[in-house]
């Protein structure tokens, strides 16, 4: 039996691509190309023969050993970007419906298949809020200490890449409070813990200014380091914390924790397990960005379901998706 992940590469500008090649034990291949005039989507899938015996749940769903789906990603994501540095393209990467198959290779292997229901997945949903506040003469008076810090949030919202975006918040967080790094991590959890509705904590803000800044910033010394995948799942809080920063801290360039009211969100997310709160009687809008089951790639916002099952040969074995299953809390907060 084989395991097969298959990947949707969106490379800019288009290119002539038929992929048959192999990396370790990975095969990775052009299942087929959707044309249009202006851009491409590659379908592009890389498989690893199975030997172990699969897991299954309770509730018979399959469960996908993450070792070999993370080595088949790998390998798929080495050979697009090999393409990309080689043509100067851009690439971006999502998850079409189904991304994750099995290829049976004889009756025995189609019949247990057969017997489960599909696989152990849940999409998770990265929930956002795009902060926002009044252009106001008093409010840019109160921000004339702080040009700079305006500076590398505007730097932050031009970037299109979650890791350019990461970057530049950090940057404002170190401008913010005059430390970097690990000494980061005290003066700006004692200012967010007391962020209204927010619910930040000190293991998720040493999780971005440490655990994931090094790797991110770095590639010398360890050996892994994060890209987007990595950063991601963080960046929205991030940028809803920095819009606090920026606005409310009471002394610039300096490391102490002490609060203003500037801005006061009318909705935002409250912790980082994607629950969302809203001031009652408030309006807003949330944003919902949908990620795989494995949490490597965001699912497309086109839909192939009319061309995709067609092109998958007979004996990939796989469930179609009735519903997406998520997770979160939403809460409704009365006003102060």
């Amino acid at each position: 039996m084989k395991l097969i992940r298959l990947v949707i590469a969106h490379i800019s500008p288009p290119i002539d691509l038929d992929i048959n090649t192999k990396i370790g034990s990975v095969s990775v291949k052009t299942l087929f190309v959707l044309n249009s005039e202006t851009e491409n989507w590659y379908f592009i899938y890389g498989s690893m023969s199975i030997s172990e015996e699969l897991n299954v749940t309770p509730e018979n769903l399959i469960i996908i050993p993450n070792d070999k789906r993370e080595e088949i990603e790998k390998a798929i994501e080495g050979v697009v970007n090999f393409i990309v540095v080689s043509t100067r393209s851009t690439r971006t990467f999502s998850s079409p419906i189904p991304y994750i198959l099995l290829n049976y290779e004889n009756d025995k292997e189609k019949k247990m298949l057969e017997q489960n229901d599909g696989f152990s997945l849940e999409i998770k949903k990265i929930p956002s809020v795009s902060p926002k506040i009044e252009f106001d003469n008093n409010i840019l008076n109160l921000l004339q200490d702080r040009l700079g810090g305006i500076a590398l949030l505007a730097e932050a919202l031009s970037h299109s890449h979650p890791t350019g975006r990461f970057h530049e918040i950090l940057r404002l967080f170190e401008r913010a409070f005059h430390c970097t790094s690990s000494r980061l991590i005290k003066p700006l959890t004692e200012f967010l813990l007391n962020a209204k509705n927010q619910g930040y904590s000190k293991p998720e803000i040493e999780n971005w200014v440490v655990t994931l800044r090094h790797p991110a910033t770095h590639a010398d010394r360890k050996d892994y380091f994060v890209l987007e995948a990595g950063i991601r799942p963080v960046v929205h809080r991030m940028e809803q914390a920095a819009y606090d920063v920026l606005f409310n801290k009471k002394d610039w360039r300096i490391p102490t924790s002490a609060r203003r009211e500037i801005w006061k969100p009318i909705s935002g997310t409250s912790s980082d397990k994607l629950d969302l709160f809203i001031i009652k009687g408030k309006g807003t809008s949330f944003n919902f960005q949908l990620l795989d089951g494995f949490s490597s790639y965001p699912l497309p916002l086109l839909d192939f379901s009319s061309v995709l099952p067609k092109m998958i040969p007979e004996n990939w074995w796989y469930k179609d998706v009735k519903s997406i299953k998520t997770s979160g809390i939403f809460n409704i907060v009365e006003p102060d």
